[in-house]
């Protein structure tokens, strides 16, 4: 493993990327899609909650990090009072929303390593192995090191998804030609923060994740009115710089579309790549082919999060913190 420090622009470059496990809790119950009823669904800092052979999750994902050898630094991003006990990794000091998390962790980054480094982004709440780590690290260096990469994972195998097959997949083409196949996000983002939109992305993820189990349908009546009012202040601003106010036109009309194409099963990989770049990258950042890339990978570990007990338990783990289930919705007109 390579130490923490500053670190020049060339030196960023050449090095593998910096890993920042998020390790921010729920403090209270998302929105979950209809039929899970019967699940726990956990509340709490899960990286610490959650113990594996009398150990904290996120003990494991540091050592499995550092067993990978890819990583420059391994640090987590987190209230250093609820991590210290049970690591020597760095602590990145935040205890905020998912978008003040990622601002204090990218103004740590870019202030140690500048506009060149390269950022992997891990949530506290999946177990990958430290062969999984290195696969995917490799593969956004063969890649070309793109400003944004994160990987879909294919459901080969219903049986190998267990108790996490309630959560939501998506149906997209892997070409133009061929047909949709079902697929999870993975839980892994590797990027390079100074080519991004990064007050955006933040704005943009906190609001994904507050509908991140719902439908469809329901995540998009929830997001647009949000999106819109935050592309609106960010074309204010950049009116206000002497910017093109173009954000609200660009990301609503390419963000739509793309919508509507994942919604039919219509939505091809090259697209979605093209219309991320198009969302996420700064204009000058933007190339029309490998800018953005999105990796179909088999390795399921980045995909299965710890949402519930029941998926902890499936894992050979136990849970140490809130517990909540969701009620079963009465359909409209019923009787009390």
């Amino acid at each position: 493993m390579r130490t923490p420090g500053g670190r020049e622009g060339v030196d960023a470059e050449r090095s593998g990327p910096a890993l920042v496990i998020l390790g921010g809790s729920d403090r209270r119950p998302g929105p979950v899609p209809r039929g899970v009823e019967g699940l726990h669904f956990t509340v709490g800092y899960k990286g610490v909650s959650i113990l594996l052979e009398g150990r904290p999750l996120v003990s494991h994902l540091v050592e499995h990090a550092r067993e990978a050898d890819v990583f420059d630094t391994v640090s987590i991003a987190g209230p250093p009072v609820t991590f210290r006990p049970f690591t020597d990794a760095e602590i990145i000091a935040t205890d905020g929303s998912l978008a003040c998390n990622l601002e204090a962790v990218t103004e740590t980054f870019l202030a140690r390593y500048g506009p060149q480094g390269t950022l992997a982004v891990i949530t506290c709440d999946v177990l990958p192995t430290a062969d999984d780590l290195r696969h995917l690290a490799l593969r956004y260096e063969a890649a070309g090191r793109p400003a944004f990469w994160f990987a879909l994972v294919r459901i080969a195998d219903e049986a190998a998804i267990g108790a996490s097959h309630w959560k939501s997949r998506y149906w997209i083409r892997p070409t133009r030609t061929a047909d949709p196949i079902p697929l999870l996000p993975g839980h892994l983002v590797i990027c390079r923060p100074s080519q991004l939109r990064t007050r955006f992305i933040f704005k943009l993820f906190h609001l994904a994740y507050q509908v991140r189990n719902q439908e469809l349908e329901a995540r998009k009546r929830r997001l647009l009115p949000r999106i819109v009012a935050a592309l609106l202040q960010r074309d204010l601003a950049n009116l206000l710089q002497g910017q093109w106010p173009t954000l609200t036109y660009t990301v609503t009309r390419h963000g739509l579309a793309t919508f509507f194409k994942l919604k039919r099963g219509g939505l091809d990989l090259p697209t979605l790549e093209w219309t991320l770049s198009l969302v996420l990258l700064r204009r000058r950042f933007r190339t029309r082919r490998g800018s953005v890339r999105v990796e179909i990978t088999d390795r399921i570990s980045i995909a299965k999060d710890f949402d519930t007990v029941e998926e902890i338990e499936e894992g050979g783990g136990t849970w140490h913190g809130g517990v909540w289930s969701p009620r079963r919705r009465r359909r409209r007109g019923a009787r009390l």
